[in-house]
């Protein structure tokens, strides 16, 4: 388990299966792909406004399980 702070780049939302696929971008730059489901889609989404340009979303996950993505 590790603990991740970054900035939110690249969202894509699926309302259909309720998921959200968006990157974090870390201080070393290192980019992490991030998938939320459900309630935490819904989370995520009420406080994500589609303005990228206009503010800075932050995002912090503590005891994340980290596994690597497969066909990529």
């Amino acid at each position: 388990m590790v603990d991740i702070i970054g900035v939110v780049d690249n969202v894509r939302c699926n309302p259909q299966s309720k998921n959200v696929v968006f990157h974090i971008k870390d201080l070393s730059s290192a980019v992490i792909r991030c998938t939320l489901w459900d309630s935490y889609y819904f989370k995520f989404m009420s406080n994500w406004r589609g303005e990228p340009d206009s503010f800075i979303v932050v995002v912090m996950l503590t005891q994340v399980k980290i596994k690597s993505s497969s066909g990529l």
